[in-house]
């Protein structure tokens, strides 16, 4: 019998085609305007969410899809916590945004204690830069996990000369739990 129990850790995953189907995407006007079927709803957006709940402290990762920032969860003056929050913008393009949950799924299906715990995501209307415009973006929230990343810890951030081989006793502890 199939459990009614919403908690993530008892669920089993399911793959993300399964429940994200494929969009079919049409392409833009030539005056640059989206087709209805490619916009995101406005109802889908949670306007101004991250800042009034979360304080970046900084940026600890960026990338072509996005950019992850450390911040401390807030309410009412009180810090409930700091988290990881990847900010990815996906423009009023379905189609990416739904490429974009696969990687939602993908964490949330992901339970190891040496992998960062997927926790919440909502899109919200963001501005990366002060020289870019507000558009539609992903964000994810994330455990924190302040012990570094994994190229530091291999050495791959120094040069080649000054790098420690690990034995293969490091190697095998560090992917362990």
């Amino acid at each position: 019998a199939a459990s009614n129990d919403p908690r993530p850790s008892e669920r089993t995953p399911q793959r993300a085609d399964a429940v994200l189907p494929d969009v079919t995407v049409t392409s833009s006007t030539p005056s640059g305007d989206a087709s209805s079927s490619n916009d995101l709803p406005p109802e889908s957006m949670s306007p101004g969410y991250y800042k009034c709940f979360f304080r970046p402290v900084r940026r600890i990762g960026t990338g072509a899809y996005g950019s992850v920032w450390e911040a401390r969860h807030t309410m009412d003056g009180v810090t409930l916590g700091t988290y990881a929050v990847k900010i990815a913008p996906v423009g009023d393009n379905r189609a990416w945004l739904r490429k974009n949950l696969r990687e939602v799924f993908n964490l949330q299906a992901l339970k190891h204690s040496n992998v960062v715990q997927y926790l919440h995501c909502w899109l919200e209307p963001h501005q990366n830069s002060p020289f870019a415009p507000r558009v539609p973006c992903l964000f994810i929230l994330m455990e924190y996990a302040n012990g570094g990343n994994l190229e530091t810890y291999l050495g791959l951030d120094e040069p080649k000369k000054k790098r420690a081989l690990l034995s293969d006793e490091e190697v095998v502890s560090a992917a362990t739990v």
